[in-house]
């Protein structure tokens, strides 16, 4: 391979944190806010948005470009992600297993078998570590870039995929006013015997309420009888405050619907 240098995203940073909560090493990636001349907003939108090492390059550029036609407001994007510099195929694996851990809200053997046999290079992969992710975001990433950036608190989007949206829908029953809106692609809902549905159901019965704007989306070619199950739940709960819009991103296979489904959930999202 040629030596050439590596490509990086206009004005964006990284830094690399240690969190306390999941003693791990964490990447955390800043795009900052594409501005036009008679913009003066005084505080931001934020997008947080998991599984940067794979999504923070595509999400920064089409939220910029959807700036630029006047599609979307002017966002700051937060990727929590992982430090890696080795080959790719090796940072996918590890990736695998990091998102495993934090993602998951209880442990799941058969999670934990299906990825190791997935992830040739890993020799070992935990789950339900998603307690000490939620502490990690909330109590060290929050804190230290709404000090260090022009965010609005009262409107912060998370955005996840697969077990991604797993953590954003446990996110979801656990606190629905830490974001304004989540955007959850691909949910595996039958994740150890369906607990968020456990989940949903405890939350139902102490509250009335459920104060957000949820965007659920799967693949075309991906089963859509768990998301409409959710939904149905959820619609027959009667919540206040609770938007809902659930698409099926045509054409697509799993792998291939999260960046068509983060678009029309930001455009649903923020229309």
């Amino acid at each position: 391979m040629n030596d050439f240098p590596a490509y990086t995203l206009v004005d964006t940073e990284t830094r690399r944190i240690t969190s306390h909560f999941v003693q791990q090493a964490f990447q955390i990636s800043v795009a900052r806010p594409l501005l036009h001349p008679e913009d003066r907003p005084t505080s931001y939108p934020v997008l947080y948005l998991l599984d940067a090492n794979f999504y923070f390059g595509g999400i920064t550029e089409v939220t910029r470009l959807m700036r630029v036609c006047n599609e979307f407001p002017v966002t700051i994007v937060i990727g929590l992600g992982y430090p890696f510099d080795g080959p790719v195929n090796e940072m996918i694996d590890m990736v695998s297993g990091w998102r495993t851990r934090d993602f998951t809200p209880v442990v799941s053997p058969e999670a934990e078998h299906a990825v190791l046999q997935d992830s040739p290079t890993l020799q070992a992969v935990t789950s339900g570590g998603a307690d000490a992710f939620y502490q990690f975001v909330t109590q060290e990433v929050m804190p230290m870039v709404e000090a260090e950036y022009p965010i609005d608190p009262a409107n912060r989007t998370l955005m996840g995929h697969s077990w991604g949206g797993i953590f954003g829908l446990y996110s979801l029953f656990r606190d629905p006013l830490l974001y304004k809106n989540y955007l959850i692609c691909s949910p595996d809902l039958p994740y150890a015997d369906g607990i968020l549905f456990s989940y949903e159901e405890a939350y139902a019965q102490t509250h009335d309420s459920l104060p957000a704007k949820l965007f659920i989306s799967q693949g075309g070619r991906e089963t859509a009888e768990h998301n409409e199950r959710l939904v149905s739940v959820l619609e027959s709960r009667q919540y206040n405050d609770l938007s809902i819009t659930h698409k099926s991103v045509m054409d697509c296979e799993h792998c291939a619907s999260p960046i068509p489904s983060f678009v029309a959930g930001l455009k649903a999202l923020f229309s």
